[in-house]
């Protein structure tokens, strides 16, 4: 898995582009180090956990927000939250005016490309895990070449104790149609036991990689990257923002599920900019 140092995310163009994609074509996943500065990092975070607290600056709430729950405190905590660009403008001008755009195009081979879905995530100490899963079997419902790519932001420093991201490097390229989850997407009590079963009827093996990351580092990885995140052992709340990214000229396809069925419009399978903002 390559790491590459950014160092500003505005030094983009005079990077080995080559070099790039042909490590993300082969190990599914690129980290880069200091791709936002942490001003700018301190910034989003503070416009994330307003909107954690329910304050909808824009008049909107999230389209999801997951809770899970604490037993040794005995409730419900919040764990995540969809789209919360569209409740708060600073989120959203966040996004598209940084270079994420550049580099998920760049990567995945695309003219342009515009938010799916983007996931802000904040676990609990002793919280978590997130069951090993592939993003685009979530994403059958438009026609991007590729499916996604995630951008995974760090608002802060994660190590390996907080449970953070973990990659089976190249498992992307292992030729199977992939499967939603039977296992619980959080709180799994076998959060490998999906990915294990996938390496055992493919008879595979790959390495996971769990890398540590400082705030500004930015992960991307392919919609068909096996990947999931562990416990958080550590006694701080492990805060980080993903977004989903996909082609900017896909469209509606036939398999729109009754979720995204609201965000389409009765005469066109065009993806609307209000609901699928394009970089």
């Amino acid at each position: 898995m390559v790491q590459i140092e950014i160092n500003n995310e505005e030094k983009a163009d005079s990077l080995d582009w080559t070099f790039l994609k042909n490590s993300f074509n082969r190990d599914g996943v690129i980290l880069t180090k200091n791709f936002f500065l942490k001003e700018r990092i301190d910034s989003l975070k503070k416009s994330l956990i307003e909107v954690k607290l329910g304050k909808y600056k824009s008049g909107l709430l999230p389209d999801k927000i997951k809770y899970q729950g604490d037993k040794e405190k005995n409730c419900r905590v919040f764990h995540s939250a969809c789209n919360v660009w569209k409740s708060d403008s600073e989120i959203k001008n966040f996004l598209l005016h940084s270079r994420l755009g550049f580099f998920a195009s760049r990567l995945m081979g695309w003219d342009s490309c515009r938010i799916n879905q983007d996931t802000f995530f904040c676990v609990q100490s002793g919280l978590g895990p997130t069951t090993f899963h592939q993003d685009n079997p979530y994403q059958d419902w438009h026609d991007s070449s590729g499916g996604v790519i995630t951008a995974w932001i760090a608002l802060e420093e994660i190590t390996k104790e907080m449970g953070g991201l973990e990659f089976a490097v190249g498992s992307h390229r292992v030729s199977r149609k992939g499967e939603i989850l039977n296992e619980p997407f959080i709180n799994s009590d076998n959060y490998r036991i999906e990915f294990e079963n996938f390496e055992q009827t493919t008879n595979s093996s790959h390495q996971i990689v769990t890398p540590s990351f400082a705030i500004g580092d930015v992960s991307f990885h392919h919609g068909d990257l096996w990947h999931g995140s562990g416990v958080n052992n550590s006694k701080y709340t492990r805060m980080s923002f993903s977004i989903h990214l996909m082609e900017g000229s896909a469209k509606f396809n036939t398999n729109i599920s009754p979720y995204f069925s609201r965000f389409r419009k009765s005469d066109t399978d065009d993806l609307d900019n209000a609901f699928f903002p394009e970089f």
